[in-house]
């Protein structure tokens, strides 16, 4: 139960950071060509 719950809120962490990274990646990249 400990290691689902673990496994729970990392994939949480994982999913709130790759919606940070879609958001500010791509502006980075604009940033770069322009």
């Amino acid at each position: 139960h400990n290691i689902f719950v673990r496994y729970n809120e990392i994939i949480n962490t994982l999913n709130k950071n790759t919606l940070n990274q879609c958001i500010i990646f791509p502006r980075f990249i604009v940033f770069k060509l322009f």
